[in-house]
């Protein structure tokens, strides 16, 4: 799909570690760029790439190639938990320019935040289901869960 002489990709998603350890996909991308397809990365949890996050990930430093490689592509870089610190740090990691920040707060009026207890039945399964038939039917959300 990306190799052939019209690749038809509008976006590819993949983790930090694909885009760094993949030789293969390396010498695709630097195939798109030269051909001038690339129109932007997108970094989500970019805090990753801080020594300063709390969730730092060794193949998120990498990203750093990113600007090397492909000095022409814009980088939006997305992050909900970074402090004044590693927002700096991503800049200067990432060697981002002409940088413009927007931020607002975590807590969004159009966001229920909830913690309920597992509930009465033994089976985990059945509680949610029961609760977002309730009171949260024909909704979208996000349940997590403190393991699997």
């Amino acid at each position: 799909m990306l190799t052939g002489s019209d690749p038809n990709m509008r976006i590819i998603y993949l983790t930090p570690e694909k885009m760094v350890q993949s030789k293969c996909f390396i010498g695709i991308m630097d195939k798109l760029y030269a051909e001038n397809r690339i129109a932007r990365f997108v970094i989500d949890e970019v805090h990753c790439v801080s020594h300063w996050g709390q969730d730092f990930r060794k193949d998120y430093r990498e990203l750093s190639v990113l600007r090397m490689r492909y000095p022409n592509v814009p980088i939006t870089a997305l992050t909900a938990t970074a402090t004044i610190a590693v927002k700096y740090d991503i800049v200067k990691h990432l060697g981002l320019k002409d940088v413009v920040f927007f931020q607002s707060s975590f807590n969004r009026p159009n966001l229920i935040y909830e913690i309920k207890d597992k509930g009465k039945t033994k089976n985990l399964s059945d509680d949610i289901l029961m609760l977002l038939k309730q009171k949260f039917a024909n909704m979208s959300g996000i349940i997590y869960c403190l393991s699997r």
